[in-house]
């Protein structure tokens, strides 16, 4: 069987790819058996989670805050396993580099505990995070990223 192949703009998600090729290959896919006889398979393809919505940020310290953020819309067929959290420091020369805040996969106890402490931040500094949500299959995209978050200018919560 030859595959069609097919010119994506840049603007489509891998998820959508991923589908697209599903969902043509799993209506074209047959095979014939005998003069009448048709047979056609069904082909399930799974792929990595799409991409969350942009995580909010509260409960904002001096030198930490929690980021909540939600289960991504598209979780491949597969459920997902955990998620991984970066921030970065913004600062008047520009935005830095996304560093990973979590160094292992944070693996929620239910779906409805989406939320990570997000500590050793600098005080009186600007924050964004984002989040990218894993299954099986791997690490989808990461999304949005938060809006700006400024660290308050507080030391063990008493305001300097």
């Amino acid at each position: 069987m030859q595959r069609k192949r097919r010119s994506h703009s840049t603007n489509e998600s891998y998820n959508s790819v991923i589908h697209s090729y599903i969902q043509s290959y799993s209506q074209s896919f047959s095979h014939k058996i005998s003069r009448s006889l048709i047979a056609s398979v069904p082909v399930a393809v799974s792929a990595v989670p799409g991409a969350p919505a942009a995580p909010k940020v509260y409960n904002i310290l001096s030198t930490s805050c929690t980021v909540r953020y939600q289960l991504p819309a598209d979780d491949g067929d597969a459920p997902v396993t955990g998620y991984h959290l970066e921030r970065r420091e913004v600062t008047s020369g520009g935005e830095g580099e996304w560093e990973p805040v979590n160094q292992t996969v944070n693996q929620p106890v239910n779906q409805t505990d989406l939320e990570l402490v997000v500590e050793h931040l600098k005080p009186r500094s600007r924050y964004q995070f984002r989040v990218a949500a894993e299954n099986r299959f791997g690490v989808g995209e990461y999304g949005q990223p938060s809006q700006f978050t400024n660290t308050d200018n507080s030391v063990g919560g008493v305001k300097v």
